[in-house]
């Protein structure tokens, strides 16, 4: 399973700084890479994104 976080980052901070961050109860961890496609989508008059939402479809090799 993939717990994705997402993070406003206001000034430059190095490797050190953000493996010094408690994420309780995650972990940062080396992990295998992957190549993944995203692909964003909407209806034709862009009624998702104009709602504010979003909606992609992630492919990570066969998986989808």
């Amino acid at each position: 399973m993939e717990i994705e976080a997402k993070f406003r980052v206001l000034r430059p901070v190095s490797v050190e700084e953000i493996a010094g961050l408690d994420l309780t109860p995650y972990r940062l961890a080396d992990g295998a890479e992957h190549e993944l496609r995203d692909t964003i989508l909407d209806t034709e008059d862009k009624a998702i994104t104009g709602a504010g939402c979003g909606l992609r479809l992630r492919r990570d090799g066969r998986r989808t």
